[in-house]
């Protein structure tokens, strides 16, 4: 179970990125608050954080003075600096002191969320431990993929964040969740085209495309022909 200590002399700023951790379920136990370096040393000796995400430019004690004090008191966890565009050289503080990432402000969520699950996954040794639920993700788009799947959707199904759960899914299998989606529907349009007993409009509905034209343009990209030419040529058997 990990904990998250936010440290940034700006109270808005604490509060967004706390509302983006908690609207996207990451697996944090605690969020944790400072408002300078000092108070962030303290609260990191008590609670022990797995993951810090602290501002580079505060009063009272900077960032990286923090982070310096922090790493000689031998605490090792993974930290992530923010830092406005005015303060972008402050960057190269962050790298000797062995940071994990930095993001630029104001910060966007989805950066966020990302850098945020990139942590966890290097603190946690989490990557292996998410291939049965990869398989299982790959099964459940298999049985419903004829169906209107969201990504939300399946990232309950397995109790990720989307985020985390499109990042994995790419790495582990190649394809964007929907991408593997587009193609186990263009292999079914395929045999189905390959019979008669149904036209181009009814099978783009049959598998999700209510829209025939968007049905074609999906196939043409995915085959580089029209539904209607692999058709001709998969019934003349020249394709």
């Amino acid at each position: 179970m990990s904990k998250l200590l936010i440290v940034d002399d700006e109270s808005i700023e604490r509060e967004t990125i706390r509302y983006f951790v908690e609207s996207a379920s990451l697996p944090f136990t605690a969020i944790l608050e400072a408002d300078n370096g000092r108070d962030a040393l303290e609260t990191s000796k008590a609670e022990q954080p797995d993951v810090i995400l602290s501002d580079i430019k505060m009063p009272v004690c900077s960032g990286t003075e923090f982070v310096k004090q922090l790493r000689e008191t031998g605490l090792d966890a993974v930290v992530i600096f923010s830092t406005a565009y005015n303060y972008f050289e402050y960057a190269v503080s962050a790298i000797k002191l062995g940071a994990f990432d930095f993001i630029l402000k104001p910060i966007s969520k989805d950066v966020l969320l990302e850098v945020l699950e990139k942590a966890l996954c290097s603190r946690m040794g989490k990557i292996e431990a998410v291939s049965p639920e990869i398989a299982e993700v790959k099964k459940y788009i298999e049985i419903h993929y004829l169906e209107k799947l969201s990504l939300d959707d399946i990232a309950d199904r397995v109790g990720f964040s989307k985020y985390h759960l499109s990042r994995i899914f790419k790495q582990a299998t190649g394809y964007t969740i929907f991408d593997y989606i587009t193609m186990l529907r263009m292999n079914d349009a395929k045999e189905l085209l390959a019979r008669k007993n149904m036209s181009v409009k009814e099978i783009g509905a049959l598998l999700g495309y209510c829209d025939p034209n968007y049905f074609t343009c999906v196939f043409k990209k995915e085959f580089d022909v029209s539904p209607t030419e692999f058709r001709h040529n998969a019934l003349n058997k020249n394709y």
